[in-house]
């Protein structure tokens, strides 16, 4: 079997929920993380976070990458304020970094061996702190 990880961001205006775009793109982020014989875990996660003076540009070309996401999901949050379906003293910026650390997580849980049941189990307590709509 072979597996691949689509890059997803998210669009604006392409859920009228925020929520219901986070929670399923947590969701779907344990899939990946188990597709034999893909090796389990995240590039943009684990690739080169620890790396000589030759790997720099490659550590730098990640992170950029990183940023990019990080940037995307708060300008898709921003949406979600300005449509009403999240409150508008939410910090997007917060709530986007949120979202990117617990995706990490689950990359990093993933290549430890975590099991998809485990990393569902944890996202689903990860999105009760999601805020309430208005």
């Amino acid at each position: 079997m072979t597996c691949t990880r689509r890059a997803s961001t998210p669009r604006p205006r392409s859920s009228p929920r925020s929520r219901r775009r986070a929670a399923p793109s947590r969701r779907s982020s344990g899939r990946p993380q188990y597709c034999a014989p893909a090796p389990h875990g995240c590039l943009l996660v684990q690739g080169a976070l620890a790396v000589g003076d030759a790997s720099e540009p490659v550590r730098r070309a990640l992170a950029a990458c990183r940023a990019a996401i990080l940037d995307a999901i708060a300008q898709r949050l921003r949406q979600g304020v300005d449509d009403g379906d999240l409150p508008a003293d939410t910090d997007v910026a917060d709530l986007a970094r949120y979202v990117i650390v617990t995706s990490n997580g689950i990359a990093v849980q993933a290549a430890g061996g975590a099991t998809r049941d485990e990393l569902l189990r944890s996202i689903a307590v990860a999105m009760r702190a999601w805020p309430a709509a208005r």
